[in-house]
């Protein structure tokens, strides 16, 4: 399947993608426990069948809109007092802009959009912001690794909620992204996916 497409996340006026956080419980919701929505998968590239736009601030994380697939136009209930809009977006172009690459995604109309819904998602500990993807390290299996992102940011929130520490990593990405050649990442990357792959077969198999 081809890799994951990311939440986006606002963070002092730029957009970043959301690369990863330490405790993942803090920036997902059950979507069908609390508001009585279940997301259905569009294709693989987004396997939740919803997608998010947080805005980062002092005062916490808070997502702001949401894209999400259901199954029948009736699945569809009201979040936070927003009702869904139907979406078209270029796909191919949202990928190539965050990836930098170039893929030949059609554009399609499966989500709806939940404007403004305002979700404070309570995050305290680490988050990674990432923006312009090197995409000579673009991996087509699974999430994007962090030193791939020229520009990365770590954001640290304490046990209130509040900001606390803002970490510039970019020259730690440049030394990373250095030390390796992109065909020694993917020599190493598909080493290790072939291990994966072979150990996955062999448990199909343990009757």
């Amino acid at each position: 399947m081809p890799a994951e497409f990311n939440d986006r996340i606002i963070f002092q006026g730029k957009e970043y993608e959301l690369v990863a956080f330490d405790e993942p419980e803090f920036l997902t919701i059950d979507w069908q426990k609390r508001y009585g929505v279940r997301p259905i998968p569009v294709d693989s590239v987004c396997r939740e069948g919803c997608w998010c736009v947080f805005k980062a601030q002092k005062e916490g994380i808070f997502l702001t809109d949401l894209y999400i697939h259901c199954q029948y136009d009736g699945d569809y209930k009201p979040i936070e007092g927003s009702l869904p809009q139907p979406v078209s977006y270029d796909k191919e172009r949202i990928f190539a802009e965050s990836k930098g690459l170039l893929l030949e995604v059609p554009t399609y109309q499966a989500y709806r959009h939940y404007a403004g819904v305002q979700i404070d998602m309570h995050c305290h500990g680490k988050v990674l912001l990432g923006r312009d993807f090197d995409g000579c390290y673009g991996v087509s299996f699974g999430y994007q690794e962090a030193f791939a992102y020229r520009d990365l940011l770590e954001l640290i929130y304490d046990k209130e909620g509040k900001l606390a520490e803002i970490k510039d990593l970019a020259a730690w990405s440049a030394k990373k992204r250095a030390e390796k050649t992109p065909e020694e990442f993917f020599e190493e990357e598909s080493r290790k996916f072939f291990k994966s792959r072979t150990r996955w077969n062999k448990e199909q198999f343990d009757f």
